[in-house]
């Protein structure tokens, strides 16, 4: 059997795709690259448009053009059914020096948080953990009986107040050794049966009320154990007990709001807490549910969405305001379905089989129309119509294969250039 198409290089971002021989059985010629982007984007857009059935975006009945239209459903199936994201050669086996139980993704995790890296860390962070469902069989599968979804894969992440991810790390992975090399102070929650040899003086808390507190030190980590609906416990190697503030709380028996004393620490946690919350809410909204028994993929498809999700708080930051999330989602899937990230020769099977007097477009987006790949000209109409550039009054036959509108395109003006290059 030859080797099996590669989403992702250690370096270098390629797709290579070989016909495979399975019991004697032919799958399927060479992928393009402009395949394996409309295959992404037909994924990301199905993470929006709902349907009971990945068939149904193909049935007659409920048929999706933007899915339809891209790629035939067996070749889609086909494709998906061979994504991989690291080359199997290379794989080593169980019991052999380099193993890693996450060989499968590992290229694809390296390369996002070393991408992910590249946006300034912010003073403070989160981390904290989130589930990736998966019902499987793979020995990573954790159960989390708090969780709303108990079976998958535990991701550990480092975030900003933001939800922006900076560094993320797939159960296996040894996240306290990571974050000490690197220089981290750390303030977090701890189990009341973790503290080890730091006991605190929990049993009294009752007896003395909400706001009464405790705490022990130790080769420079402190723990503190705070009583306020329940006992919390917070361990730091940073921060201290003092100097105190007042926090509000409403009072069951009084019926009212109070002010008790809170321990620097703790105001410290909750006020640099939640960053990966946030993240995780984001990613629950619209995420890519493309059921496979492979446990790889899906983390790949997480990693995507992760990706997705990263890449609209950094457009938040740069314009100060950002699009609806799923119109971001959308416009990504729009992008990648009609090859605007990469030129690529348009081949004579891709040219959309469209009517003669098919009506123009509505609405052409930016990215889509002034990206400068594979607008071509074609006459279409019996019956001039009119053209769609600004101001112009002019009547016409030719139409933009890529953009759908119909654009003046002869010696006495420019509309079918200029409409690609203005706005």
């Amino acid at each position: 059997m030859q080797r099996r198409s590669c989403l992702y290089q250690p370096h270098k971002c390629e797709v290579h795709a070989f016909g495979v021989h399975i019991d004697s059985v032919y799958i399927g010629p060479s992928m393009t690259k402009a395949e394996m982007r409309k295959l992404l984007g037909i994924v990301i857009y199905m993470s929006v448009v709902h349907l009971p059935g990945r068939r149904d975006y193909w049935s007659a009945a409920t048929r999706q053009e933007f899915v339809a239209d891209a790629m035939p459903l067996n070749r889609f199936e086909e494709i998906l059914s061979l994504l991989h994201a690291t080359d199997n050669a290379l794989i080593k086996k169980k019991g052999e020096p380099g193993y890693d139980r996450l060989h499968k993704v590992r290229p694809l995790l390296n390369n996002l948080n070393k991408n992910f890296a590249k946006c300034a860390e912010p003073e403070h962070m989160s981390v904290d953990e989130h589930i990736v469902p998966f019902k499987g069989h793979y020995n990573l599968k954790v159960y989390m009986e708090k969780k709303t979804n108990k079976w998958g894969y535990k991701i550990w992440g480092s975030a900003g107040a933001s939800g922006y991810i900076h560094k993320f790390y797939v159960q296996g992975d040894n996240l306290v050794e990571d974050l000490k090399k690197r220089g981290f102070h750390v303030t977090c929650t701890v189990r009341q049966n973790r503290r080890r040899q730091c006991p605190t003086l929990t049993k009294k808390f009752e007896k003395k009320g909400r706001g009464s507190y405790d705490y022990r030190s130790a080769e420079g980590v402190l723990v503190c154990s705070w009583y306020d609906n329940k006992i919390v416990n917070v361990a730091s190697n940073k921060c201290s007990v003092k100097p105190t503030a007042e926090v509000r709380r409403y009072e069951k028996k009084t019926k009212a709001c109070v002010n008790i004393e809170c321990p620097a620490l703790i105001k410290a946690y909750n006020k640099c807490m939640g960053g990966v919350d946030k993240c995780d809410m984001m990613l629950s909204l619209y995420p890519i549910k493309m059921k496979s028994r492979k446990w790889y993929r899906r983390l790949i498809f997480h990693m995507i969405d992760l990706a997705i999700a990263n890449a609209w708080h950094l457009q938040k930051a740069v314009k100060g305001t950002s699009s609806k999330y799923y119109k971001f989602k959308l416009a990504i899937a729009e992008c990648l379905v009609q090859g605007a990230l990469e030129p690529h020769p348009m081949q004579r099977d891709e040219m959309p089989n469209l009517p003669r007097d098919v009506p123009s477009a509505k609405h052409v987006p930016n990215h889509v129309r002034f990206d400068g790949i594979n607008h071509l000209p074609k006459q279409m109409a019996k019956v001039p119509k009119n053209c769609k550039f600004p101001n112009c009054q002019r009547r016409t036959r030719f139409f933009c294969m890529k953009c759908k509108v119909y654009l003046c395109i002869d010696g006495k003006s420019d509309c079918f250039y200029n409409y690609h290059l203005t706005d």
